[in-house]
């Protein structure tokens, strides 16, 4: 199934389809409302109806008729219809551009505004380190941290990564262990390490959800048993680092 979605431009009173801007936009070219008119497919009366009503509807006229000359008249545009069919065509393109995404977005699986975890961070690439086959990107959050995601060289080039880019970091909740105290300079395998207060527990049988409060405003959220909670004796406002490891952080934009 494949996302469309249909475009006008509409004002106070009046709305303009894909088929009045291309009747404008043959005007233009032909100069002619009945050439015009037999290329959307539509009857010389049909498209005179149809600009009388844009005409009569728009802030500005839209069309005026021209009399007399060696062609024997015509029709024309005012700048006020060509601003018109630039704005449409801006929006159509910008439409397209949306909806791609949103396919890629489908093929792979994700969906932006549905993914299936809450650890979904707003950031800025501070910097794009490429190997042989994959590429490490520095990530800052909003307060300052920072996260490292290995992609493939291929991903870089298809989301067109670029330092000082906005994008987005997503971790999975199980994919972070949990560390008590401030632990961002112990030696440990996991490059990502973001320190942070417990502002919350939710328990739930034999799982509980942790919710951590980063320095910049932003939650960090992991998954754990209920029984690991309380081996750590963990409670809210305790100073934590979440650790996890830099292929586990995927990256949209």
């Amino acid at each position: 199934m494949k996302t469309d979605v249909k475009l006008w431009l509409k004002s106070e009173y009046s709305s303009f389809d894909a088929k009045r801007i291309k009747l404008l936009e043959k005007i233009e070219e032909t100069g002619s409302m009945s050439k015009a008119a037999k290329v959307v497919g539509m009857s010389y009366k049909a498209a005179w109806d149809a600009i009388d009503k844009m005409n009569n509807l728009a802030e500005e006229p839209l069309v005026i008729k021209v009399t007399g000359g060696r062609q024997g008249g015509g029709s024309t545009l005012t700048p006020f219809a060509r601003e018109l069919i630039k704005t449409f065509y801006n929006l159509a393109e910008a439409r397209d551009r949306t909806l791609e995404q949103l396919e890629d977005e489908k093929r792979t699986g994700i969906s932006f505004f549905m993914a299936s975890t809450k650890n979904l961070f707003s950031c800025h690439v501070q910097s794009i380190v490429s190997g042989d086959v994959n590429a490490t990107v520095g990530l800052k959050l909003r307060g300052g941290d920072m996260l490292a995601a290995v992609v493939t060289r291929d991903s870089v080039k298809r989301l067109g990564l670029n330092q000082g880019d906005r994008t987005y970091a997503l971790v999975h909740e199980s994919s972070i262990s949990l560390l008590k105290g401030d632990g961002r300079n112990l030696a440990v395998s996991a490059r990502n390490r973001l320190f942070g207060k417990v502002s919350r527990i939710t328990s739930a049988g034999v799982s509980a959800e942790v919710e951590i409060r980063l320095p910049g405003g932003q939650n960090i959220y992991i998954t754990m048993t209920a029984a690991s909670i309380d081996s750590m004796d963990l409670q809210e406002d305790h100073e934590v680092t979440a650790l996890f490891k830099a292929q586990n952080v995927m990256i949209l934009k």
